[in-house]
């Protein structure tokens, strides 16, 4: 549909639903361009050549976003790819209508690849669609520097893996050489195989996901590393002062609205509190926030508290968002929701 301003003037084109929370999703600020076949063509294949040809990410993986909704010109879709496997998320009615010619486009760039379409039942409830639930198909194995990982988007949170924390797991790698490393909220174990592969002296992943902590230990198994996996909570762990020089800290998303907001940055507060007590001086610590409502000076200033709560000298080495591969634009940084914080302690 072209978007009007108030007197009139083309802004525009899109996709528009009165009845959604956000009723138009804004593709181009070229009123005269038509969101057709030609349009999203345009638009995939633009996405794909950057992941192929500026960030050559096929040299290190056959796992990768492929659309990143606004950060490709395409809000309201989401697509993975994992080896063989296409998985997309459709977030918005527009997307869901144009799914068909989406498959179609796609299957061109990645010629034999299966494609899922994935459900996220909040959008479906908003927007006012259902897509069906999709088939199951067998899992499939993926390649990401040097180490193998199972993949059931099925099973899984999010399409399958989490992506976008590829150059952050290769950043713990080259730290852990040596040393004794602790990977809470450690899901199916890409960061604590990352750091067993890299020379680590030790690797300890804990999760309360038992599903996610069998497939982390069949992860270990398929890359023949010597992981100790753990079916536990976090912050009972932390509070028994556990003996490591690393740690490593990804939790889920604690704030998805602004009614979280106060109870999320408690959580934020104190399992870095506790991660800061356990630590003896010169450990390293990454902790992470995947939550967008949480800004990255938000998540520094609760970890400026939780080092002086903890009686402890914190000192940031550096700070890091998603994998190049989730863009974001300039002119939308709430697009902007994981940041991860490298830091050693005293």
């Amino acid at each position: 549909m072209r978007i009007l301003g108030s007197d009139g003037r083309p802004l525009g084109a899109g996709l528009f639903n009165g009845k959604s929370q956000l009723a138009i999703r804004v593709l181009t600020m070229d009123p005269a361009v038509e969101i057709d076949r030609a349009f999203l063509a345009g638009r995939l294949d633009r996405a794909v050549r950057l992941r192929r040809e500026t960030l050559r990410l096929e040299e290190r993986t056959d796992a990768f976003r492929v659309v990143n909704s606004e950060g490709d010109g395409l809000s309201g879709l989401i697509v993975d790819r994992y080896g063989d496997l296409l998985v997309a998320q459709i977030r918005c009615l527009g997307f869901f209508r144009l799914a068909p010619e989406v498959r179609e486009i796609l299957r061109g760039h990645f010629p034999g690849a299966r494609m899922l379409f994935r459900r996220d039942r909040e959008a479906e409830k908003i927007e006012g669609f259902r897509v069906p639930d999709p088939e199951e198909g067998p899992p499939t194995e993926i390649r990401c520097d040097g180490l193998r990982f199972g993949v059931d988007p099925a099973a899984g949170h999010k399409t399958g893996l989490f992506l976008d924390q590829r150059d952050n797991r290769r950043l713990a790698a080259t730290a852990a050489r040596g040393r004794d490393v602790l990977d809470l909220f450690c899901y199916e174990g890409a960061f604590a195989l990352a750091c067993a592969k890299a020379g680590a002296k030790s690797v300890r992943g804990a999760d309360l996901d038992e599903a996610a902590i069998a497939r982390a230990r069949e992860n270990a198994r398929r890359n023949r590393l010597d992981v100790e996996f753990t079916h536990a909570d976090a912050f009972e762990i932390l509070r028994g002062r556990p003996r490591t020089d690393f740690l490593l800290l990804d939790p889920p998303r604690w704030i998805s609205s602004p009614e979280d907001d106060a109870e999320g940055r408690r959580r934020y507060m104190d399992l870095n509190r506790l991660a800061m007590e356990a630590l003896p001086e010169g450990a390293l610590l990454m902790t992470s926030s995947c939550s967008g409502r949480l800004s990255r000076e938000t998540l520094l200033g609760i970890l400026r508290e939780a080092a002086a709560r903890a009686g402890k000298h914190l000192r940031f080495l550096s700070i890091h968002g998603p994998a190049p591969d989730h863009p974001v634009p300039a002119n939308f940084p709430e697009g902007h929701y994981l940041t991860a914080v490298f830091a050693v302690v005293g």
